[in-house]
């Protein structure tokens, strides 16, 4: 079995980072889980976490944010290779997490997380896909004008 990694490359660490990933407003969401992403130029997927003091107390924060590597780290051969993406947690972005049907996120599975994080990540991709074939295609138009 191939050993993955995630390295310090792979990592969104800086506050210019984090804001140009938001700043392409490509993002999909459930219940208090928010995914954006972006285009980069390093040729391979990064990564950020960020969660807000009001989803809980720093050991329930700490296990989400180690899920999210963990999910991230195993399924990074399946995200689109050069793309940023940056997951926001906050309680404030949903008040009914039930009402989604998810389970309460302090008893969350590595394997509900997964599955929810690789739901995120496909629904943003195919944005990110089709905002890169736009701009190729307006890039196209532009040059035959």
């Amino acid at each position: 079995m191939k050993r993955l990694f995630y390295k310090k490359s792979q990592r969104i660490c800086s506050n210019e980072d984090f804001k140009q990933v938001l700043s392409a407003r490509i993002s999909a969401g459930r219940g208090p889980f928010r995914l954006f992403a972006g285009i980069n130029t390093s040729g391979m997927p990064r990564f950020g976490v960020s969660i807000s003091k009001t989803t809980g107390k720093p050991v329930l924060r700490n296990r989400l944010k180690r899920l999210a590597r963990e999910a991230f780290r195993l399924n990074q051969h399946n995200l689109y290779p050069s793309a940023d993406y940056v997951l926001i947690i906050s309680s404030k972005m949903s008040k009914k997490t039930e009402s989604d049907g998810m389970d309460n996120i302090q008893t969350m599975s590595y394997n509900q997380y997964e599955t929810l994080f690789m739901d995120l990540a496909d629904k943003v991709t195919r944005r990110l896909k089709s905002m890169k074939t736009r701009q190729s295609n307006d890039k196209e138009f532009a040059s035959d004008a």
